[in-house]
């Protein structure tokens, strides 16, 4: 046979296209393998789904545009997907009551494994905590060192945890602060400006405190229940406040210069003579005492602090002073707060014997003099006598008695 010969078409063959009719049947069978490929991946889907979502779709064939064409690959796709379900539609068709839920359980397993994982992130992280404690580290109360099986911490193990955190996190810090090179000249510096500090106000200190705890410490010998009373008493000469707790000896006629005055008040309570008021106890006119306040810790002497209490005197407290074995009373009529210069307020130009008490004020401080002038109530002062002219006094200091300066001022020439 010849081979150029035309060959005969069998029925159900499909037809060999010509080269004319090769644009018309190329199209459709473009169609018919690509509706075939679409068929084979539904069945693979519908194969991996199948079963999985609970949704009854309709079963439905799809159509191949070139199911009347006579294409073997095409009838072989047709073929596969025949009793195949569409993916889509089960995806897409309307849900049924119980597709909602479905989400929730789904919704609710996610936040469970969530839940899980950062449980069990925190769970190791304390549990490596625990394993790098320090030895001498005790565990928490009625706790074991592990958290629970199921990964929750209880109430002691949290409070553990905490109480471990900020005793690392101050131990870590105080090692810091101690290693640090500004800690030393920061702490020097602070050293030095309390030193200086307690040199030159160290009597304001002192001062505060001898004022505070005086009026618990008073003597018995003290206590005078009638002060109109005659009572014999010794040769020494001497001043009692009961009111202050003062009970000191007095140095009497002192120099008029400031150092015999402070050198007198060292040993008691200095009766000096200024113009105007140079009478002793007993005499018309004015009697002038001066007694230390306070003083620098330098200073020697048991009387630095005697008259610390002297601002609590009122009208009408008592005041002894025993002078030539004779006991003398005086009572407060008048208070005043002058400067140091000042020395004009102690003129007394009465007929009655008085006595004025002087010493610095504020406490602590030679800033102003405090002067308290009390009159003679015993004896009878209508039997005093005038002092002696011979008791007059022209040369006096510049200023009234004061307190002697203090270390850092003696050193740097200042006042």
């Amino acid at each position: 046979m010849d081979p150029r010969s035309p060959q005969p078409t069998p029925r159900d063959s499909t037809p060999v296209p010509t080269r004319g009719d090769d644009n018309r049947t190329r199209l459709p069978e473009r169609e018919a393998r690509r509706e075939a490929a679409a068929n084979v991946v539904r069945g693979e889907l519908d194969a991996i789904y199948g079963g999985n979502s609970g949704i009854d779709t309709p079963h439905t064939t799809p159509v191949s545009p070139a199911a009347d064409q006579p294409n073997t690959k095409a009838d072989a796709g047709k073929a596969m997907a025949k009793d195949d379900i569409n993916p889509y539609d089960k995806t897409h068709s309307a849900p049924e009551l119980n597709h909602t839920e479905q989400w929730k359980q789904y919704h609710s397993a996610w936040q469970m494994y969530y839940q899980k994982y950062y449980e069990q992130y925190y769970v190791s992280a304390v549990k490596h905590q625990f394993a790098q404690a320090k030895p001498h580290e005790t565990s928490p109360p009625n706790t074991t060192t592990a958290p629970d099986d199921d990964g929750v911490l209880t109430r002691d193990e949290a409070l553990y945890e905490l109480r471990q955190n900020i005793i690392n996190q101050a131990t870590s810090r105080a090692k810091k602060v101690r290693k640090s090179r500004h800690f030393i000249p920061i702490a020097a510096a602070f050293s030095v400006i309390m030193v200086f500090a307690l040199l030159q106000y160290n009597q304001v200190l002192v001062a505060y405190v001898k004022a505070y705890i005086s009026p618990g410490a008073i003597e018995p010998q003290n206590i005078i229940v009638d002060p109109n009373a005659d009572v014999p008493v010794g040769p020494d000469t001497k001043m009692i406040i009961p009111k202050i707790n003062v009970d000191a000896p007095v140095v009497m006629n002192v120099g008029p210069t400031n150092e015999e005055q402070l050198k007198a008040m060292a040993d008691g309570i200095a009766h000096v003579r200024y113009p105007g008021a140079s009478s002793e106890p007993g005499q018309v006119g004015n009697s002038v005492f001066s007694g230390h306040s306070s003083s620098d810790w330098t200073d020697s002497g048991a009387y630095k602090f005697i008259f610390a209490q002297l601002e609590r005197l009122a009208i009408d407290d008592v005041i002894y002073i025993n002078y030539n074995s004779k006991r003398y009373s005086y009572k407060v009529y008048d208070i005043k707060v002058v400067e140091p210069t000042n020395i004009g307020a102690l003129n007394y130009t009465g007929s009655d014997p008085v006595i004025t008490l002087i010493t610095c004020t504020p406490l602590g401080t030679a800033d102003k003099r405090l002067l308290v002038y009390a009159k003679q109530v015993s004896p009878d002062p209508a039997g005093a006598k005038k002092p002696a002219a011979s008791q007059e006094v022209t040369n006096v200091a510049p200023e009234l008695t004061g307190t002697a300066p203090t270390l850092l001022e003696r050193l740097f020439g200042s006042r």
